[in-house]
């Protein structure tokens, strides 16, 4: 059984959050009779076999509702946060919306996602229970397309989360009508409804954060939207953030088996005290951890595919070195092997076993062939890690250096830059 902060417990007592019994349909199916008949019409005028045609216009309609629902996920795959939230343990990640994040495989230039390409793996995703989105304003298209999904599928939207991100472009205190300016694109995106906004923080030297902040709680309130998460923040500004007043549901946070720093120093302890649940990102190091990397010679950063293996190809070189990587690898496919998945599966799995954390967030390539990976975390949801399989993976944990020695605390790998420009 895990172990979830107080705030935060399995959800056995509820099931999978439902979406529309019939999700609206695209526009070549047939919504009615009368709708079929139109389209009748227009096949037979387009050289269709008319019976044919028919055939593929009325299966919506024989199909049972079952048919056309979201797949049940385990009850337990979904979570309750302080603030009253249902998220899913297992978040979809938006950030690989962003451009250049992703090189063209055999070729040049960078991969492009389409948008009606996109929004149909959304509709599949949440048809297969994970109803959890991570986004930003900054991940590309990644907004645009929550908009058109909502537009286009409006009784499953309302059965998901789109969580979003506050970045201000500078360090000066935002106001409560500038967080509102500041947030209407995402609400608009959203029909007027905004569900866990996470804040982010440039510089710290600047203290601003904390009027910025309890502005937003304010909107809370007022309902504007559901929730304060924080992202990119360390323990020391987390503490502060409580202090001053500020009820915080979740802080996003970097952790794997390679990246145990949420759980080396006090932000595992700081959140388990005040009720926040943990959300992980990182956890695949941007696929590193996957049968793909398994006996392959160390890679060239500017050889790799995706700006998230370039940049955890140097935290691998801190933690280690790329053959103690290799081992990992060794370690978690036994794991694997024990249970059946893959070795994704079984990172994935880690990290939501650790005390506290109460979703991980996987980026995932909507809109690119074959990159949904429904299986694997489905499978993640599923299984349960025993003692001799977190002793194994511990075990080569303990050969390589806690990232806190290089990195810093959870969040200090997105703020060195600035502090050292800040302070000269």
């Amino acid at each position: 059984m895990i172990e979830f902060v107080p705030a935060i417990s399995p959800a056995k007592s509820f099931s999978p959050l439902p979406v529309s019994s019939r999700p609206s349909p695209p526009a070549l199916l047939c919504q009615s009779e009368s709708h079929a008949r139109s389209l009748l019409s227009r096949g037979a005028m387009s050289g269709i076999p008319r019976r044919s045609f028919a055939s593929i216009l009325l299966l919506p309609l024989l199909l049972s509702p079952q048919d056309l629902t979201s797949k049940k996920l385990p009850a337990d795959a979904y979570v309750e946060l302080s603030n009253g939230m249902r998220v899913c343990r297992l978040q979809v990640g938006m950030l690989q919306m962003s451009p250049k994040t992703s090189r063209i495989q055999g070729g040049s230039g960078y991969w492009e996602p389409r948008m009606d390409e996109v929004v149909a793996d959304m509709q599949e995703l949440v048809r297969q229970g994970f109803n959890t989105f991570d986004s930003a304003m900054v991940y590309g298209m990644a907004e645009e397309a929550i908009a058109v999904y909502c537009d286009r599928y409006r009784d499953a939207a309302a059965s998901c989360v789109f969580n979003t991100k506050l970045i201000p472009t500078g360090s000066s205190g935002l106001s409560e009508e500038e967080i509102r300016a500041a947030l209407l694109p995402a609400s608009r995106a959203r029909g007027g409804r905004l569900d866990l906004v996470h804040v982010y923080w440039w510089d710290f030297d600047k203290h601003n954060y904390i009027a910025t902040l309890l502005n937003a709680q304010r909107l809370v309130e007022e309902q504007v939207f559901k929730g304060i998460a924080l992202t990119g923040f360390d323990s020391l500004h987390v503490q502060e953030v409580i202090e001053a007043g500020v009820r915080v549901a979740a802080v996003q946070l970097s952790l794997s088996v390679v990246d145990t720093r949420a759980l080396d120093g006090r932000m595992q302890q700081m959140c388990r005290r005040n009720g926040i649940a943990m959300f992980a990102h990182g956890t695949l190091l941007g696929g590193f951890l996957s049968e793909e990397w398994m006996g392959k010679e160390e890679p060239k950063a500017e050889e790799l595919e995706t700006s998230q293996l370039r940049k955890y190809l140097r935290w691998v070189r801190l933690w280690g070195s790329w053959e103690l990587l290799q081992e990992m690898l060794v370690a978690l496919r036994a794991v694997a092997e024990r249970h059946g998945v893959t070795v994704a599966v079984v990172a994935m799995r880690w990290a939501m076993q650790q005390e506290g954390v109460a979703s991980v967030v996987v980026g995932t390539r909507m809109g690119m062939r074959g990159k949904l990976h429904l299986e694997e975390k489905r499978r993640a949801l599923e299984i349960e890690l025993d003692d001799k399989d977190m002793a194994a993976i511990a075990q080569v944990q303990r050969k390589g250096r806690s990232l806190t020695e290089t990195l810093g605390d959870c969040g200090d790998e997105f703020h060195v830059k600035n502090r050292r420009k800040t302070r000269g």
